[in-house]
């Protein structure tokens, strides 16, 4: 049952934030510590204990919001390069293949560490918790699709 949620969450981590990325949709990718910055407002809301938000520091936003911010750069650069070179020189994806294969194991890299971060979410987190921060994700995703 949890696995479900937690791929769900990583979409919605992932996918959630400006639809209207800035000509790269990399920077579309919510930056991770947004759920867990809408728990530290919602601390008492979800009844997070004082154990629990320093947890949330410690082992959260002392982590993964730097590499994340970084494998996304990372991705986003070479997803650029990959433009030019078939915009500017036609370049095939047989002849951008090597490029291509770069750019798969940087975004699997990108997306195993969103999935880290989750399961240490969900280790700090009681599941009633868990539960309560998945509605709250999911009500701000619908609120965010209306603006657009």
């Amino acid at each position: 049952m949890k696995v479900i949620h937690m791929i769900w969450l990583l979409a919605a981590i992932m996918f959630s934030s400006s639809v209207l990325a800035k000509g790269n949709h990399v920077d579309g990718l919510v930056k991770l510590p947004h759920p867990v910055q809408m728990i530290m407002k919602n601390k008492q809301k979800l009844g997070i204990s004082e154990q629990q938000a320093s947890r949330l520091k410690k082992e959260m936003l002392e982590v993964y919001p730097e590499t994340i911010h970084q494998q996304m750069d990372e991705v986003a650069d070479l997803e650029k390069q990959i433009r030019k070179q078939v915009l500017k020189k036609h370049k095939t994806s047989q002849q951008l293949k090597s490029q291509l294969d770069e750019l798969a194991s940087k975004r699997y890299r990108l997306t195993k560490t969103h999935i880290e971060a989750l399961n240490t979410l969900n280790g700090i987190l009681t599941e009633q918790q868990w539960q309560k921060v998945m509605k709250m994700v999911q009500k701000r995703q619908k609120n965010q699709h209306h603006h657009h």
